[in-house]
């Protein structure tokens, strides 16, 4: 689940397994650049994370 500043819950859903087995992607590319809380949950363990977002703008 990502949270933004607010609270609010901007997203939510399965994770999907990259090659490596502590990885996953996300795909948060559509929030806008932000700060935003990650909390990730497996099983009896909870990981909460501040997620920074920054897109950058094309220069031409």
């Amino acid at each position: 689940m990502v949270f933004n500043a607010l609270g609010n819950e901007v997203f939510t859903g399965e994770s999907k397994p990259s090659s490596s087995a502590s990885r996953y992607i996300l795909n948060i590319f559509h929030l806008p650049s932000g700060i935003y809380i990650l909390k990730i949950i497996t099983g009896e363990v909870t990981l909460t994370r501040k997620l920074i977002i920054g897109h950058q703008r094309d220069a031409g």
